[in-house]
């Protein structure tokens, strides 16, 4: 049977830094198509997975991640779920029908923050 605690092992500091300039890569290409295209689909796109990829990547490279505290304080998490859920709101208002999705992260991101500052 599977232990939990196998699931929580350090990764090494090279795996954290190709992990992490990959995630920074999807992010910002992400963010690169939104501005390039300009349509209102890449756009939420970007938000809903560019922010959150990018911010792990960047967190990988420059933060320091606790061992069971997650790479992102509440706060952060807050903060990302407050504009991932702005970002399907505006969606929604301009009549993208997959939504959601984006509602649905932003409310994880609340859950995991508030069970982070408990």
């Amino acid at each position: 049977m599977l232990n939990p605690n196998d699931f929580a092992n350090e990764v090494s500091p090279a795996s954290r830094k190709v992990l992490g300039v990959a995630c920074t890569l999807i992010g910002l290409a992400l963010a690169l198509s939104a501005w390039l295209t300009g349509e209102m689909v890449v756009v939420i796109l970007s938000f809903v997975a560019g922010l959150p990829v990018g911010l792990v990547g960047l967190s990988l490279l420059f933060g320091k991640a606790k061992r069971g505290n997650g790479i992102f304080s509440p706060l952060t998490l807050y903060v990302i779920g407050s504009l991932i859920a702005l970002a399907s709101v505006v969606g929604a208002y301009n009549g993208q029908p997959k939504t959601g999705f984006g509602v649905l992260v932003a409310f994880g991101c609340f859950v995991l923050a508030r069970k982070r500052s408990n």
